[in-house]
This record gives structure tokens, sequence and C-alpha cells, in this order.
């Protein structure tokens, strides 16, 4: 026997596993000899995907007791709250990437600490959360995944210049946190570089209209030609959907 039913939520949950029991207790409460009934609850996910999530099952076989059968329910039902909270919590999680990109002049000091600014980056949040059935006020978490930096201009660059480079995110009305780092570049680096990412809650900042990136760095070569470097990012965003 098949249940077509919406996907659970706090509030339908216990409906659905209440109406199963009732099923089962109404057919099967006395199961004969080698008779046996299988249950599977297709859940429909109506959010994004809309592909049918099989939870599991309920077998219910020879010379099942009530007694048992009540404890096969109980089990069962733990396990479609398990399952569906997970899938839900897997709905509100998405990346979102932005680029940008900065200019290191040839003029700038060997051994002595510079900071570069990007331009404003427009985050187009509204639109993204909406886009991820979410909203700003529902935004629980949003961390830095990825950054990387490549050289797009010289053509031959690399960043062998570089001794050491931090990244903070800026804001209107926020303090600078720091996102990223390296430290001791190595000689072999060319004209790619991924950074190491920091743990940091940063959802304040992309909740914002826009932001920048600002390059701490000092350098252990001279260069002789600016380098005109692109930033590449991407950040994890945890939310909740609408409506649940």
């Amino acid at each position: 026997m098949i249940i077509n039913s919406p996907l659970p939520t706090k509030l339908n949950l216990e409906g659905l596993v209440l109406n199963v029991k009732k099923m089962l207790k109404k057919k099967y409460t006395k199961p004969r000899k080698g008779n046996g009934i299988i249950t599977i609850i297709n859940l429909w996910d109506s959010f994004t995907t809309k592909q049918y999530i099989y939870l599991g099952y309920v077998f219910v076989g020879t010379n099942k007791s009530p007694y048992k059968m009540k404890k096969i329910l109980v089990l069962f039902s733990a396990f479609i709250a398990f399952t569906s909270c997970d899938k839900l919590d897997d709905l509100t999680k998405f990346d979102m990437e932005f680029d940008t990109s900065v200019v290191i002049e040839s003029a700038v000091n060997v051994n002595l600490p510079f900071s570069v600014q990007s331009p404003d980056v427009e985050t187009n949040s509204e639109s993204e959360f909406e886009f991820n059935d979410t909203r700003k006020d529902l935004i629980e978490d949003i961390r830095l995944k990825e950054l990387k930096l490549i050289i797009t201009t010289p053509d031959d660059g690399d960043f062998t210049f570089l001794e050491s480079l931090e990244v903070f995110i800026s804001a209107e009305g926020l303090e600078d946190v720091k996102i990223a780092s390296i430290t001791d570049v190595p000689d072999t680096v060319d004209n790619t570089i991924d950074l190491e990412t920091f743990d940091v809650d940063i959802k304040d900042y992309i909740k914002k209209d826009t932001f920048s990136l600002k390059l701490e760095t000092v350098t252990d070569k001279v260069i002789t030609e600016d380098h005109h470097i692109d930033v590449e990012t991407v950040f994890f965003v945890d939310a909740k959907i609408l409506g649940i």
C-alpha cells in the first residue's frame, strides 16, 4: 500500500504517523500466519527538486503481535522524523559566488606591509535568497568556503613576489573581519593561489547591499609592472526555508 503525502513538517508529521498507525491497527492487529504488509511512505518534495523521497518502510510479518507492531511503528516514526529533518536541513544550504579584482602597483615597497581595496561588490542578496526559498531574516550562518587569486596581467606574472597575504571583508557600518590568509608563499607558486579560509560567521556582511575585500600584503620581490588580480570567492549559506 502506498501513501502519498506532502513533505512532513513539524506540524503534519505527527498526523502522518497517526494515520499509518490507524490503518495498521484497523486491518492488521491480528495478522494471520504467513501474511504480511509492506507500507512505503512516499514523501513529495514540493520545494525545489520535486522528487519522491523514500524514507523507509514498515514490515509487519508473520506472527507479529500487536505489541511488537507498536514497537516497530515507534521506531518507524522516529526514522521518519530523523530523515525528514535531515532532508529539510539540506534544502536550506547553498553557495553564493562573488568575483572582484584588485591591482598591486609596481611602485610598492619591498618588505613593508601595504593594503589594496577591491571595488564594492553587489550582493543581490534579496533575489539570491528568494531563489533559494529563503530571505534575509531566515539566514542562520554564512561562511567563506573558498577564496582564489588569479593574476590576469601581466601574462607571465606569478605570485612569487608575495611574502604573505591576509584578506578582510568590509561593509558599511561593520568592522573589518579577516576571512582568509596565506603565509610563507612558496617560490614555486604560479599565477593562481588558494588561500586558507577562516571559520567565521559573516552573514551580516553578505546581507548588505554591497561589500568589499581588503588585501593586506607584504612583498619580498620588486615587481616592474602593475599586477591585475581576479579574486574569486564562494560563500556557504545555511538558512531556514520559507513557511517551515
